[in-house]
């Protein structure tokens, strides 16, 4: 098992790649963007574990008035991430997210949305279910949290590992849409929105939007008309 400080390392030898990625014109990254227009409103406060070098960040700021709190294991990320992407709203934080689930700080952190963006195919399969538990429960505060969650298909990822080793990371972990579900399901969270898309090849990705059950109820009740 990889230790995190062999992570972080890991990372901090990425940012060269990262910053190449950043000049270009990425089409997931619009897809991405095209996305978080359509569920996140000004003032939504955010956090975004595995923020990278902050892209979503400071999209999420600038172009949709949101408060984000940003975090990365890399010191490296970080510290590009506000030298390249500062902003008022965006507060960013170097650290394993998992590990911060019980500080009092965090315990008093209340977010409206939690955007997961390739990360959980980094976190080892052993520790993915806990990874999603302190997403969750950040989250789970709001009366109304939404996750959005973008991530390498399944197929993909297995093709990716097996004939592009020039491409893997330091951890990658192929995670099935059962998978997934399921342990978002764990936390009361559903899906209102899935998708498997490719940007230059087919099943390249997936995508969801979960809410909570109840507001799911909600919704179906307000559109039917149910009464009890």
């Amino acid at each position: 098992m990889k230790t995190n400080a062999e992570i972080a390392a890991w990372y901090d030898g990425f940012l060269s790649y990262m910053e190449r990625d950043a000049k270009g014109v990425n089409p997931r990254r619009e897809h991405m963007k095209e996305v978080l227009h359509q569920i996140l409103q000004p003032g939504t406060i955010v956090l975004e574990p595995g923020c990278g070098i902050g892209l979503n960040s400071i999209f999420m700021a600038r172009e949709l008035g949101c408060k984000v709190t940003a975090v990365d294991i890399s010191p490296k990320l970080i510290e590009a991430a506000r030298k390249m992407h500062p902003h008022e709203n965006i507060e960013y934080v170097c650290g394993d997210f998992a590990d911060q689930r019980d500080t009092a700080e965090w315990r008093r952190n209340k977010y409206d949305s939690v955007v997961l963006c390739d990360v959980l195919e980094h976190i080892p399969e052993e520790n993915l279910s806990e990874f999603i538990d302190s997403a969750c429960l950040y989250g789970s505060k709001s009366d109304n949290p939404v996750v959005y969650v973008n991530l390498p298909a399944e197929d993909y990822q297995n093709f990716i590992m097996l004939n592009a080793p020039g491409l893997r990371q330091i951890i990658d972990t192929a995670i099935s849409p059962d998978m997934l579900l399921r342990m978002f399901k764990g936390n009361n969270l559903r899906p209102i929105h899935m998708n498997i898309y490719g940007i230059d090849a087919p099943c390249q990705y997936q995508e969801y939007v979960l809410v909570r059950s109840e507001t799911i109820h909600e919704q179906i009740n307000r559109s039917l008309r149910l009464k009890k």
